[in-house]
């Protein structure tokens, strides 16, 4: 409620299905819509890909190697999904009571963390594209090579399904950055 005395005022919020805080949501903002997040997709795709990885590997599909690339963004994206989960919490709590003490000093800090991290999501999604582009031709030109092929089509997998992901969290971190900048402190 302190942040809407501030000025905060976004057109839109991002939540899990908490129903404590989605409680909070409806006190404070009853006519703002409430999106989704994405961590806990990333989170299930990864335990998805893991266990599509442990039944290729135990089937001896002759793509088995596709495992290898599932595997491991599968395990990339549960890191990065758990530790934006498990440190949410802190960081609400932390920003809220900044918000009292020193708005100006909030405003700063998450201006700059905030182009950080919209600067790094663009370099991310390069990154990303440029992947799907070797997955695919690996898939095109090491078709006969099972070992290549299953890896490319891993790769393809992941490097199709992640970016969507980031380009949605991209327009909420967008967003937030527009949220926060507008702050009448």
């Amino acid at each position: 409620m302190y942040a809407c005395d501030q000025g905060f005022n976004p057109d839109y919020l991002v939540a899990d299905q908490g129903t404590g805080l989605r409680a909070g949501q409806i006190i404070v903002w009853k006519d703002k819509p409430c999106h989704c997040d994405v961590f806990h997709i990333f989170v299930a795709v990864g335990l998805v890909a893991i266990g599509i990885s442990v039944l290729l590997w135990m089937n001896g599909h002759r793509l088995k190697s596709m495992a290898y690339p599932l595997l491991a963004i599968a395990l990339m994206q549960m890191v990065v999904g758990g530790s934006v989960y498990l440190r949410t919490e802190t960081q609400l709590s932390t920003l809220s009571a900044q918000l009292k003490v020193n708005p100006a000093e909030l405003k700063a800090e998450e201006i700059t963390r905030m182009q950080t991290v919209m600067k790094n999501s663009s370099i991310y999604r390069a990154v990303e594209m440029v992947l799907l582009i070797v997955d695919i031709g690996m898939i095109a030109f090491l078709q006969r090579h099972d070992m290549a092929a299953g890896i490319g089509v891993g790769l393809v997998l992941q490097a199709a399904f992640t970016p969507t992901l980031d380009i949605f969290a991209e327009a909420r971190g967008a967003d937030y950055l527009s949220a926060i900048c507008s702050l009448a402190i």
